[in-house]
């Protein structure tokens, strides 16, 4: 139950920053928070919290908080109307900067 209230949770959440970002700032918003907060999970939570809630946290509510077929879409989209500049900003922003932010997360979860 405590994984249904979670990931409710985290789809709400993702379709409210829908409301107030729009475009492809939205999906680059969450899953860079997203990032952050599972390499936080990670190093913070997974040893301090039961594995149902970890799994609530972290497959739950972040899983469908951020998203990948979303961020798969709007590829597509800006590669079919050629913004190559708006397209390799959004491909480094999300794939280098969710890597780093997420290295930054765990370390953060470590002090």
């Amino acid at each position: 139950m405590l994984f249904i209230i979670m990931s409710m949770l985290g789809a709400l959440s993702r379709f409210y920053v829908s409301l107030v970002i729009h475009n492809v700032f939205a999906t680059i918003s969450v899953n860079l928070i997203g990032s952050f907060l599972m390499g936080y999970c990670a190093s913070y939570f997974k040893v301090k919290l039961k594995p149902t809630v970890y799994k609530a946290i972290t497959t739950g509510f972040l899983g469908s908080f951020t998203t990948f077929s979303t961020f798969s879409k709007e590829t597509v989209t800006l590669l079919q109307s050629s913004q190559w500049l708006l397209l390799t900003v959004y491909l480094h922003i999300t794939i280098i900067g969710g890597f780093l932010i997420c290295m930054l997360g765990v370390k953060v979860g470590r002090r």
